[in-house]
């Protein structure tokens, strides 16, 4: 999908996220001359505008359950030299048999241009219709998804692929985004990696932030609003068989607030990350024991 964020756009973002760019990788998956910046939302808001973009939101609302989450937001940039990395699919760590339906989907966001020469992702079509047991071979086909800056490639979560090898004298700078549906667990824990008061505020709205953060209490079971608060289960809710799930929002006002609320088969409805993205997170409280009796 092309020019769905102009080139302005386009080095906004890489104003913000250069700056974040240090070490290389720590293995040669991640890639031993690739720069990566986990925790994204923890330390710019120069991404956000990828993250809750409509044509990405409308594809996953067809894709996946409402209420889907954001799994992942993470910065490649492939320096030259860089070797072409491992072939893998995202969802690959879910314990579920392939085939199988769409349980997660990736954005790739190309901030410099994605060529042959300089490591644009490659992807093998119809291998997310493949089984446990099959793995990429020599005579699979591998397409590499060029495109100019501002585009996006977007496959689901059992699609193989990997960034390219950089034969170039150029880096090539990415943003990449994953989602998951409601009822997974995320990759990324955005409730130990996003603060109360997210980057980028002025100082009168961090201090409002903070301030409501402190003495805002919600009316369905909650307790006072602090990071300790927010980031302590409560104890488990031995009145239902069902797991409770915990929610974390920073909302747009600069709210935080946290709340147990059981859903159905324990796994509660997420707010959705727009206009600016929530950081919600279910996180499952299971009762203490399981058990049952042979008769």
């Amino acid at each position: 999908m092309e020019r769905l964020i102009s080139q302005e756009e386009c080095e906004e973002t890489r104003a913000g996220v250069t700056p974040l760019l240090n070490s290389t990788g720590r293995n040669s998956f991640e890639g031993e001359r690739t720069q990566r910046v986990y925790s994204v939302l923890d330390k710019t808001r120069a991404c956000d505008r990828l993250i809750d973009h409509p044509r990405i939101l409308a594809l996953l609302d067809r894709l996946l359950l409402p209420n889907s989450l954001l799994s992942q937001l993470q910065v490649i940039n492939i320096n030259a030299g860089e070797s072409g990395q491992l072939l893998h699919p995202d969802a690959g760590f879910y314990p579920l048999p392939r085939p199988r339906p769409p349980l997660s989907a990736a954005t790739v966001w190309a901030i410099d241009p994605f060529t042959e020469e300089n490591g644009a992702t490659v992807v093998l079509p119809s291998s997310h219709r493949w089984d446990d047991e099959r793995r990429p071979g020599d005579d699979d086909q591998r397409v590499a998804a060029t495109m100019p800056p501002g585009a996006c490639v977007f496959f689901i979560g059992t699609l193989w692929h990997g960034g390219g090898a950089n034969r170039s004298d150029h880096n090539r700078l990415a943003v990449t985004a994953q989602y998951c549906e409601p009822w997974l667990r995320p990759q990324e824990a955005f409730t130990l990696s996003t603060p109360v008061s997210p980057p980028g505020l002025s100082p009168k709205t961090s201090a409002a932030c903070s301030a409501t953060a402190s003495t805002r209490r919600s009316s369905e079971r909650s307790t006072e609003c602090t990071p300790s608060a927010c980031w302590k289960p409560p104890p488990p809710d031995r009145s239902s068989r069902w797991p409770t799930a915990v929610v974390r929002a920073t909302l747009p006002a600069a709210e935080c607030r946290h709340r147990r609320l059981p859903g159905p088969f324990g796994y509660q409805q997420i707010p959705r990350f727009y206009p600016v993205p929530i950081l919600a997170i279910s996180k499952l409280q299971r009762p203490s024991t399981w058990h049952g009796s042979q008769q």
